[in-house]
């Protein structure tokens, strides 16, 4: 049998060629690595299959400011994380050439369109303009990672604008970038094909058909004390809208001549020798999604987001007893209705 010491020079020759490997597996602070063919900065990315996604259709009536639809973003990425604790990549586009310094948004390709730039501490590379899309972590510093990223962008209205339907996108077109942190001077711009798509604008038209409500006769006996209702009678506000995504509608007394306007309750307006005294008129409404009526908020905007062709809000008109005292004879009142679509 060999003499066992000779395992010994065997034995630290497999000691020393580990400790080799582990050397190698890890690389200077600010070498390239390869990962999945991509040789990348610690904070750079590599992405492919980029593409924009934008509505087909918006409306052009939209109130200043407001989100008239989503750009939704994909790309798959190749990155690799920050060589410090951190382990991180941040990713985003470089939207600093479209960036308007009056809204601080991206200008579009449409006039009066522009895309949102949040307000985030997470700029990338350290630079205004740009809009973050995700921060993503290795397993280890420096480590390579991937995957797959969809973020939507809000579509916002600003400035004039008008009907039709043409190429849209960012103007001009942004590249992808990365970067180890927000701090960091240094960022990677490595993608620049990102799509335009056609989008057509529509413009929103929409009318209202009111109609008096005429109440019938009673006898003042049906109503015997103070905050009796009678007579209730029913019709409908009806709004019909071509191409409008929402409406709002706020109902305010003529002449502000209310008793008590947070339940609908008006003052007698008729005059002279022939008017009743101490009746009133309350209005009740039973809004979209509603089963019951409820007494009318005068000065209170009322949304209808999802309108159809044809939007019919019934009203209901009661004679309502103010006081002990009363007396019978003429009743009216008046109410103003203010329509806004978009």
């Amino acid at each position: 049998m060999p003499h066992p010491r000779s395992l010994l020079p065997l034995a630290r020759l497999l000691t020393l060629t580990w400790a080799v490997a582990a050397l190698v597996a890890m690389p200077a602070h600010g070498a390239t690595l390869d990962c999945n063919g991509q040789a990348l900065q610690p904070g750079q990315c590599y992405f492919s299959h980029g593409i924009v996604h934008y509505p087909d259709r918006v409306s052009g009536g939209a109130l200043e400011g407001t989100v008239v639809g989503s750009a939704d973003v994909h790309t798959r990425f190749e990155c690799r994380a920050s060589n410090d604790s951190r382990r991180q990549v941040l990713i985003g586009l470089d939207t600093s050439t479209s960036y308007d310094a009056a809204t601080g948004n991206a200008r579009s390709k449409y006039p009066g369109l522009q895309m949102e730039i949040p307000a985030t501490s997470s700029t990338i590379g350290g630079h205004l303009h740009q809009t973050f899309l995700a921060r993503r972590f290795g397993a280890s510093a420096g480590a390579c990672l991937s995957g797959e990223l969809d973020h939507s962008i809000d579509i916002v209205r600003h400035g004039s604008i008008a009907a039709g339907t043409q190429t849209f996108g960012y103007n001009p077109n942004p590249v992808f970038v990365s970067a180890p942190g927000a701090t960091s001077a240094a960022y990677f711009p490595t993608h620049s094909s990102l799509n335009v798509e056609y989008i057509e604008v529509v413009m929103p038209s929409c009318g209202m058909v009111t109609s008096n409500i005429g109440l019938p006769d009673i006898d003042l006996g049906k109503m015997p004390s103070a905050g009796d209702v009678a007579g209730a009678t029913v019709a409908d506000l009806v709004v019909f809208c071509a191409n409008a995504t929402a409406f709002t509608y706020r109902l305010d007394v003529e002449h502000g001549v209310y008793v008590v306007k947070e339940i609908g309750l008006l003052a007698n307006a008729a005059g002279g020798a022939t008017a009743a005294a101490g009746i009133g008129v309350q209005v009740e409404q039973k809004v979209p999604g509603q089963s019951q009526f409820s007494p009318l908020r005068f000065g209170h905007l009322y949304t209808e987001a999802s309108p159809e062709s044809v939007t019919r809000i019934p009203l209901r008109a009661s004679y309502f007893r103010l006081s002990s005292q009363a007396s019978g004879g003429q009743v009216a009142a008046a109410m103003v209705v203010t329509l806004n679509y978009y």
